[in-house]
């Protein structure tokens, strides 16, 4: 999203802002088919977001494209695990690092036959595990666990080699707008951060979770499906 007029874009973000019916910023997520009526009934103009294959206004903050500047600018891809990423699961997953805000502790460096193994178990019917990869580089996993009838637990990961890049926040994004158009039924999503892991707060909060509880050390930040 290109937006030339500056001070256009300010009055329409402010606008929006009065209507608490539609998102001012691109991480928010995208429109519903009512929003998307309500929109063109006042001649509010959209724009079609390639990222989170969906429609946006036109004037909302494309806050994505800003955190993600050279190489994040590049389209995003969710798929399913495979055999072949064995190498590059196992290399990510060996970061200690990496480890480090995760629930499991750290289990040591990680074999491609260990990776592999893993991959198998992605494909298990009760969770979604997905690789995020761009231009066919494997950059991290995102993974959705049904709870109960109409909530789901989303997590996800970026290997070490690609933190700093605004990569998360369009996983996330993405993520979460793919699982509730592909599962009309979840109308909440949630996720659970440790309490020190403010850059993950941070990228939740701008894809409209909130805080919903704490225990102990970690935090349930929570989003809702827009009515449509």
């Amino acid at each position: 999203m290109n937006i030339q007029n500056e001070f256009a874009r300010t009055d329409g973000v402010r606008a929006l802002r009065d209507s608490i019916q539609l998102p001012t910023s691109r991480s928010q997520g995208v429109l519903s088919q009512g929003e998307i009526d309500w929109c063109k009934v006042r001649g509010i103009e959209l724009a079609y977001d390639p990222v989170q294959i969906g429609w946006v206004p036109l004037l909302c903050e494309d806050d994505i494209s800003e955190t993600s500047s050279r190489p994040q600018s590049r389209q995003i891809q969710l798929r399913p695990w495979q055999a072949q990423d064995a190498a590059d699961y196992a290399a990510m997953l060996s970061s200690e690092r990496l480890w480090h805000y995760l629930p499991d502790r750290y289990p040591g460096p990680i074999s491609e036959d260990d990776a592999r193994q893993l991959i198998e178990l992605t494909g298990e019917d009760h969770h979604e595990v997905l690789a995020a990869s761009i231009d066919d580089t494997v950059i991290g996993q995102a993974r959705m666990l049904r709870v109960g009838q109409d909530s789901a637990e989303i997590s996800y990961w970026i290997g070490e080699q690609h933190w700093g890049k605004g990569y998360a926040s369009s996983v996330v994004a993405q993520f979460c707008t793919q699982c509730l158009r592909q599962n009309p039924e979840i109308i909440r999503l949630f996720a659970v951060v440790h309490e020190s892991n403010i850059a993950s707060q941070s990228i939740l909060k701008k894809c409209r979770f909130t805080e919903a509880s704490r225990d102990t050390v970690w935090i349930t930040f929570e989003r809702f499906r827009r009515a449509s």
